[in-house]
């Protein structure tokens, strides 16, 4: 009897992880779709946010080609402000001078023109 009962707790104790992870992805999910939603406006009017500045970390994961997805940091050259975009490039070095187009709630851009650091 009391195996039954503590195999039970258990079994209560998997669901409750298992709904509880559940919860959990489906509240990320739908963060990040109200962030797509968020931007769909200044997509319709090809509104983007524009940066240029300089990278402050290197981004060398995965593959050396242009459709990989890379984090990037960029330090703004006239606010100072740093911005994590998400970018499909090649291999970002750090104190790369990128112009960046992107998306203010998703934070996906488009890289403009680069010029490699030295």
């Amino acid at each position: 009897m009391l195996q039954m009962f503590v195999w039970s707790l258990s079994l209560y104790n998997i669901i409750e992880v298992k709904v509880s992870f559940f919860y959990a992805k489906s509240r990320t999910c739908s963060f990040i779709v109200m962030k797509i939603i968020f931007d769909i406006p200044y997509i319709i009017n090809k509104e983007y946010f524009y940066i240029k500045g300089y990278t402050i970390e290197q981004s060398h994961g995965g593959a050396d080609v242009s459709h990989e997805r890379r984090s990037i940091f960029v330090k703004d050259e006239d606010t100072g402000k740093v911005f994590e975009i998400t970018v499909f490039s090649e291999y970002i070095d750090e104190n790369d001078f990128l112009e960046v187009e992107f998306l203010p709630h998703t934070k996906y851009g488009a890289i403009i023109s680069r010029e490699k650091s030295r």
